[in-house]
């Protein structure tokens, strides 16, 4: 249940932090955005939303999420 509850808690500051950025850039005259997301997460439909719903005319949007790959070697075998 705690892990669910925080889930949430993040998409709702991602949410939040998408909500202030607009706020900003409408304020300094921006009109026009590029979006770039990056990270895995459920958040992130929710703060590009935040960013139309705020009128800023969005021409891009670009996933930059690394591609996973096997990763690092794992560690030699316990001889015991």
């Amino acid at each position: 249940m705690d892990s669910v509850e925080n889930v949430n808690q993040q998409v709702l500051q991602q949410k939040k932090a998408a909500e202030v950025v607009a706020k900003k850039a409408i304020d300094f005259g921006m009109e026009e955005a590029k979006i770039l997301v990056s990270g895995p997460g459920q958040g992130r439909e929710s703060a590009i939303r935040e960013f139309f719903k705020s009128g800023i005319k969005v021409s891009v949007i670009r996933e930059k999420t690394g591609i996973l790959h096997n990763g690092c070697r794992p560690p030699k075998k316990r001889r015991v």
